[in-house]
């Protein structure tokens, strides 16, 4: 079994030859670097992105990522259910149709759900 060291029980550590560093700036000039560097030098430094619209892969495509439906309403509780592609579609196009945010889509579509079972409130087999 192998035996750990343990941090508290070291030699005292000799920090005699540590020395505060100095102000003296010993970088070379941006000249030298660059004349070192040479042609092939690609730089690190971050370039601005392109605007989503003229971006390469996305000129020609249409996006397959919906549009965030996203608003400050109080509803904070997430509500989530396995379902059918075709049935998802449906609702987001609903959604955008009436100009209703997703939690909003799901709340009429509760309430309507509501009216019709109080119509006739015997369950039903599925």
């Amino acid at each position: 079994m192998a035996i750990r060291a343990r941090i508290f029980e070291t030699p005292e550590l000799d920090t005699a030859d540590f020395q505060p560093k100095t102000d003296v700036d010993d970088r070379p000039e941006a000249s030298a670097v660059d004349q070192i560097s040479g042609p092939k030098f690609r730089s690190r430094e971050v370039a601005p992105p392109l605007p989503l619209e003229n971006h390469p892969s996305t000129v020609g495509r249409q996006s397959t990522k919906r549009l965030p439906m996203t608003y400050r309403t109080g509803r904070n509780v997430t509500f989530s259910a396995k379902t059918t592609q075709a049935t998802v579609d449906a609702f987001y196009e609903l959604a955008q149709r009436q100009g209703w945010k997703a939690g909003e889509t799901f709340e009429k579509a509760v309430e309507a759900l509501q009216q019709e079972v109080a119509k006739d409130p015997r369950p039903r087999a599925s």
